[in-house]
């Protein structure tokens, strides 16, 4: 065999081997889409209660939500607003620019009521259930 003969054999194999590779990696991407689309569907149509934040006594409070993503919140109440909204330290899902603007959003509006963040429906439906969560449980300091 040439040599040019043997440099397309052992091009032919990487190539094959990438190939085997990307179809390995879009089949099991398929299944954890496939896998957790009942989660998703679930956040996607899930309902935020209306809160009355004015009626919140001050202090903070820790809410989580565990669904597609898992987010932990602390919330602060100050002379009947909410002051601060953050994703809690060592939460499972980080705080992002996505989540900072909605947790922004919510102290702005006083309200759960803001419109979803284009292209991540389900993670800001996750942060306002978390939030939600937290007026419900019991304050922490």
């Amino acid at each position: 065999m040439s040599k040019s003969g043997k440099k397309r054999g052992w091009l032919w194999k990487v190539l094959v081997g990438i190939g085997v590779f990307l179809v390995v990696a879009i089949v099991v991407a398929g299944a954890v889409l496939l896998a957790t689309e009942g989660q998703r569907r679930e956040d996607l149509t899930m309902k935020i209660a209306d809160v009355n934040m004015t009626t919140i006594p001050d202090g903070t409070y820790l809410g989580s939500y565990r669904g597609w993503n898992k987010f932990d919140v602390v919330v602060t109440v100050s002379a009947g607003k909410v002051t601060v909204i953050k994703v809690a330290e060592g939460s499972p899902a980080p705080a992002t620019d996505v989540t900072d603007d909605v947790l922004r959003r919510v102290v702005s509006a006083q309200s759960l009521d803001v419109d979803a963040v284009s292209g991540a429906t389900v993670t800001t439906k996750g942060l306002l259930k978390a939030v939600e969560n937290a007026f419900v449980s019991q304050r922490t300091q």
